[in-house]
């Protein structure tokens, strides 16, 4: 979905309205192609936000599953994580990110403009240069900007406390690398988008690259290390989900006071099937 936003990036036009073609003056007759151009200066967004968000939401709300296993059996406590719950967490990330981007379309959308930047010295235009935006696409950037972000720190702080769960069970170091390659990728094209701000093929270059990095690399880093494991580790068989958990709990549980841990080596998981889509301790 993410990378597919590049499609709608190549769709441009000249005008808003058609020019006389002996003056270059606007007319005022509308450019038959405008409605389609304004419609993908707007789909490429809407394609490249739902599609980042349904990726870190989806590991996002794994990490949390893992984190309430270990919190509830460090009290001892039953607890139950079932789809429902999963989906809970993808589902309101994405009404976040819908109604941000709805309200967008509604209130001011990005619409088409194209601009005169050398003319000669009788007013002839000589040069221009088209691109999407709105007066307030700043103040929607931002609140889009804001939330991603908080997602992706929020993701790092789950992957740090659950560390020293195994990989199988929550990915949290190659999400930790994920992420911190989204940082890197998008921290490298601010200053370029700004330098190529007036070259129109320089930035939808930039653009380009950008949404297709963004959905390769965390797709490499994520995938990459489950289709290698399942496919050409060869290291013997893997330990089933319940003993996974319950080494993981030791591991977390290691820096308490000895008496903490033998109470927790106590600790009895059950119900925890192989194919690991309901989970309860």
């Amino acid at each position: 979905i993410m990378s597919s936003a590049i499609l709608p990036m190549t769709v441009e036009t000249a005008y808003r309205n058609e020019q006389d073609p002996s003056t270059r003056e606007p007319t005022g007759e509308e450019n038959s192609e405008i409605g389609l151009v304004d419609a993908s200066c707007m789909a490429w967004l809407w394609l490249a936000v739902l599609g980042f968000v349904i990726i870190y939401s989806a590991l996002f709300a794994k990490i949390l599953r893992i984190k309430k296993l270990l919190d509830a059996a460090r009290t001892f406590r039953r607890t139950t994580i079932t789809v429902k719950n999963v989906l809970s967490v993808m589902v309101a990330l994405l009404l976040l990110e819908g109604i941000i981007l709805l309200s967008w379309q509604l209130v001011d959308p990005l619409r088409w403009k194209r601009e005169v930047t050398l003319s000669a010295d009788d007013g002839f235009p000589l040069q221009s240069a088209g691109s999407c935006s709105s007066d307030k696409s700043v103040a929607f950037g931002v609140s889009l900007g804001a939330l991603n972000i908080g997602i992706l720190v929020y993701a790092l702080y789950l992957s740090f406390i659950t560390r020293k769960v195994p990989t199988e069970l929550s990915e949290g170091m190659w999400i930790t690398a994920a992420v911190i390659a989204t940082f890197q990728i998008l921290l490298l094209s601010g200053p370029i988008l700004i330098i190529a701000k007036d070259e129109p093929d320089a930035k939808f270059f930039v653009h380009s690259m950008v949404v297709f990095l963004l959905g390769i690399t965390t797709t490499s880093l994520v995938i990459g290390p489950k289709f290698y494991r399942f496919h050409f580790d060869k290291s013997g068989p893997r330990p089933s989900t319940r003993t996974l958990i319950a080494s993981s709990l030791r591991s977390s549980e290691g820096r308490h006071s000895s008496g903490t841990r033998e109470r927790n080596s106590a600790i009895h998981i059950s119900g925890i099937s192989n194919d690991d889509s309901d989970l309860f301790l």
